[in-house]
Formats: structure tokens, C-alpha cells, sequence
């Protein structure tokens, strides 16, 4: 990545700066002090890039990014980072926050400040005050990772302006109540759960639900049913490495899907499912 050595090189009225380039070692002096003086920033991307010291450890990112308090896209994605920053609370004008890419976020996770957050993307674990979701009534898209999730009605409230949504964690019950929860919902992705009951008849409630993936689960229950009438809007499901001795969907169900994915772990799923979605379906073939 090419560096800048003078002040004047940069336009201080710049609002995007984008960097891409290959892990840098002892040159973020002059990135730090140059770089990011740009007080009127609102898209910073330095994702792909790792600060080094010489032995090899990662540095994380400045605290002079902090100080850019008006960004509105902050992507750090792929940067090695093992916990968010502590400056992260500073920038409250945030609309997306874009740490994917880098292993388990750890430590507290307060969200806070981020009234203005829309997209929140990365694998956090540790404490998580999910109270403090209430607050993000413009949140879109949210990839989370946390031991467990039990939300009240007062929390769920940053929830239900929810259009993408990826959560893995140790639940082992759908709530009853997703509609009311996440009423905006589109593409929701569930991974590692071991569901002691059937989920679809929860899931299929999500009136809006296009894009529906269960991917490394187990249930416990041994069958998944879906009626008649669940998903209406559905167009992609897939069950990926997933244990399951029965998948039964009713012949009027899902009458918009185009893609069915199924891929059983271990033992065979046996599948009662309508002609019509195995015309289009990628199955086991080894399916009873």
C-alpha cells in the first residue's frame, strides 16, 4: 500500500478514503499522522489490511480513528482485530459497521450510541447488553454470535426494522412469537443450533422471509413440518449439514421457492415433499 509523506498530498475535504494492499509493517507512522486528518470523513475501508509490529503481533487499528466522529462506514473487516476497539463508542454517527472476516470479537459489546446503525457485520462474543438493541430502530443487517438469546418485548423493539439477519448461538427454541419480533425480516440464517423442537412452525410465521438457511444444526426432535400455509414469500431454503430423520412440506406450502437445498449429516433424511420442488431441488442422494 502506498504511503503519504506530506499533508498537502491529501484533500482535507475528502469523504471517502478506500485502502486495499497486503499486511504493512512499521509504516503506519506516517498513516496514522497523514492519513487520517480528515475531519469531513464519512466512508473509511481499510479492510485486508494488518498493522504489524516487527515480531509479528498485531497492532490494531489508531485511536486517531476516533476522532473521525462523522464517519458513516467504518470496514474492518479481515484486519486480525481480537476485540473492537474502545474508541469504537465514539463514533455515534455510525450507519455500518463491517468487522467480518476477523475471528471472535471479544470483550463487552456496547451498542449504545449507534442510533444511526443500520448494518452491524462480525463474530462477537462475550458480554452483550442486548437491552441496548432497543435503541437501534434503524438497524438492517446483523450477523451475531453470542451463547444465548432471550429477548424481552421492550429489547426486541431494535429488531423489527431487521432485514438480514445471521445468529448463531446455544438456543434450543424458536420463540413463538418471531413475527412479532422481527416483522421486517427478509433472509434469516441460523447456524449451529441443536433445536430440541421442530422450528418451522415459528419460522414459517415471518410473513416477509425470502432467504431461509439452517446451516450445522441438529434436531433433537427428529422431524421438520411445513404447512400448508408457511412460507408465503419464501424463494431459498436450504438445510445444510444438518441432522434430521424427516423433512415433510405440504403440498400448498412455499409457492414462491425456486431453490431447495438439502444436506443431510450422518444418517439419510427421509423427505415428503410435493413433486413439484424436486423438480428444481438439490437433495441427498441418498435420501429414503
Amino acid at each position: 500500500m502506498e504511503t503519504y509523506s506530506h499533508e498537502r498530498s491529501l484533500n482535507k475535504r475528502m469523504r471517502s478514503f478506500l485502502f486495499s494492499g497486503e499486511e504493512m509493517r512499521t509504516q503506519w507512522r506516517d498513516f496514522n499522522t497523514n492519513n487520517l486528518r480528515l475531519k469531513l470523513l464519512r466512508v473509511l475501508d481499510i479492510q485486508g489490511i494488518v498493522i504489524l509490529a516487527e515480531e509479528g503481533i498485531c497492532l490494531g487499528l489508531p485511536d486517531v480513528i476516533g476522532e473521525l466522529v462523522h464517519l458513516r462506514y467504518l470496514g474492518i473487516a479481515n484486519t486480525r482485530l481480537k476485540s473492537l476497539p474502545s474508541f469504537i463508542p465514539n463514533l455515534r454517527f455510525l450507519q455500518t459497521l463491517d468487522a467480518s472476516g476477523n475471528d471472535l470479537l471479544k470483550g463487552t459489546t456496547d451498542l449504545s450510541n449507534f442510533t444511526s446503525l443500520r448494518h452491524l457485520l462480525g463474530l462477537f462474543v462475550g458480554e452483550l447488553d442486548l437491552s441496548s438493541f432497543s435503541k437501534l430502530t434503524n438497524l438492517r443487517a446483523l450477523s451475531l454470535k453470542v451463547p444465548t438469546f432471550k429477548l424481552s418485548s421492550d429489547e426486541a423493539v431494535g429488531f423489527r426494522t431487521l432485514v438480514e439477519f445471521t445468529l448463531r448461538c446455544g438456543v434450543r427454541r424458536i420463540p413463538r412469537d418471531m413475527d412479532l419480533m422481527f416483522p421486517s425480516l427478509e433472509s434469516l440464517t441460523l447456524v449451529a443450533m441443536k433445536f430440541e423442537e421442530d422450528p418451522m412452525p415459528a419460522l414459517q410465521e415471518l410473513q416477509r422471509l425470502e432467504d431461509l438457511a439452517l446451516q450445522n444444526c441438529d434436531c433433537l426432535g427428529e422431524k421438520m413440518s411445513i404447512s400448508a400455509n408457511g412460507f408465503g414469500r419464501l424463494r431459498k431454503l436450504e438445510i445444510i449439514k444438518i441432522i434430521l430423520d424427516e423433512l415433510q412440506i405440504e403440498e400448498e406450502a412455499m409457492p414462491n421457492l425456486v431453490k431447495l437445498n438439502l444436506t443431510n449429516r450422518v444418517r439419510p433424511t427421509k423427505l415428503i415433499i410435493p413433486n413439484r420442488l424436486r423438480a428444481f431441488a438439490r437433495l441427498p442422494t441418498d435420501e429414503a
